[in-house]
């Protein structure tokens, strides 16, 4: 019988993700986490028997660290995240090489990553120089982003299934109903084929209302579910008419529920190379969406609360120097010199967080 960590192993090899390019999906995932969290590293890495592998990173230049002195090591122990406010209170962590290195670690915290069947083979982390004291919001907020990413391992393991003729139609309809994606393929003739219960779930539909009934059937329903529908439509036929291209595009949902969806839709083609149709995933996006809205309103607020007033001081503060007040004496004049060194400091300060 084999062990839990050659099973996990299994699991990890299986995705065929180790020693690949960097991913902009992933890469929107460390990235959101330095926002998130205002600290300056982030990494997502995977566990294989020697080491652990980064895929992305922000703020860090590693491509692997040993097994044994790696924080994902640890991460991946529990379900748990692993959450150190300050390393050098941590006996475990004074002689890591990043605690001691150049990276000058102190606080960290590490949420494992699961892979479809639930096997923990990575971690995402954030890191920083100095002490953290995390609270429960943002070890949520950690745990959102974890999700995220096990989404795209689960995407990858569907389309390693998908692509894999000889694995069993159960084992294939299991991972497709796992998946947080919403799956239709609509074939050459219009007709909608194969569907996941996740698709069903996301807009209130009865299998019967899809196997094998043609698209044109859901005139009525889709009015009900989408804000544009007519928009909808026309995405739809557009994919269609790009034979062996993917498309994507964004469409808002109203019914039964309100949800921005991200829709992919790629070719599907026999082993013959026979066209089937398309296969089209409906991931919702809500929350990403949501994100970008409060990044919006942060650079807003910024640019209004902060750059504004500064950009008055500055002004008068020139108008003093210059005597336009009246006239100063040296010392005032020193001390406006002041003033205006350290507000013009303050506006570049806030022009690269709002570059940031």
């Amino acid at each position: 019988m084999r062990s839990l960590e050659a099973k996990r192993l299994e699991a990890l090899y299986a995705l065929e993700i180790l020693d690949t390019p960097r991913e902009e999906r992933f890469d929107r995932i460390t990235r959101t986490a330095v926002r998130l969290f205002r600290m300056p590293k982030s990494l997502l890495a995977f566990v294989d028997e020697t080491r652990a592998w980064v895929k992305s990173d922000v703020g860090t230049a590693i491509d692997w660290v040993p097994r044994e002195s790696s924080f994902s090591e640890l991460a991946i122990e529990t379900d748990e995240p692993l959450v150190v406010p300050d390393v050098r209170q941590d006996p475990r962590f004074a002689k890591h090489p990043l605690v001691v290195g150049p990276d000058r670690i102190r606080s960290l915290a590490a949420h494992p990553l699961r892979t479809p069947d639930g096997y923990r083979v990575g971690a995402l982390m954030v890191m920083d120089s100095e002490p953290h004291a995390f609270s429960e919001e943002e070890l949520q907020a950690l745990t959102d982003l974890c999700r995220l990413a096990e989404e795209e391992l689960a995407d990858i393991e569907l389309t390693r299934l998908l692509k894999l003729t000889i694995e069993s139609q159960a084992r294939v309809r299991a991972v497709m109903d796992a998946t947080s994606e919403g799956i239709l393929l609509i074939g050459r003739d219009g007709v909608m084929g194969y569907h996941n219960r996740r698709f069903l779930d996301l807009f209130g539909f009865e299998a019967e209302q899809i196997d094998g009934q043609p698209l044109a059937s859901l005139e009525g329903p889709v009015n009900r579910i989408f804000d544009e529908p007519d928009e909808f439509r026309r995405s739809i036929r557009q994919a269609a008419k790009r034979p062996g291209q993917d498309t994507r595009f964004l469409t808002k949902q109203h019914y039964p529920e309100v949800r921005d969806l991200e829709v992919d839709a790629a070719p599907v083609t026999d082993r013959e190379g026979r066209d089937l149709g398309r296969l089209h995933a409906f991931r919702d996006v809500t929350r990403e969406r949501e994100l970008d809205r409060m990044k919006d309103e942060f650079v807003s607020l910024v640019s209004h609360e902060l750059r504004t007033p500064l950009t008055s001081i500055k002004g008068y503060v020139d108008l003093l120097i210059d005597g336009d007040a009246g006239e100063v004496t040296e010392e005032q004049k020193e001390f406006l010199e002041i003033v205006k060194n350290n507000s013009d400091r303050l506006v570049l300060l806030v022009n690269d967080l709002l570059d940031v």
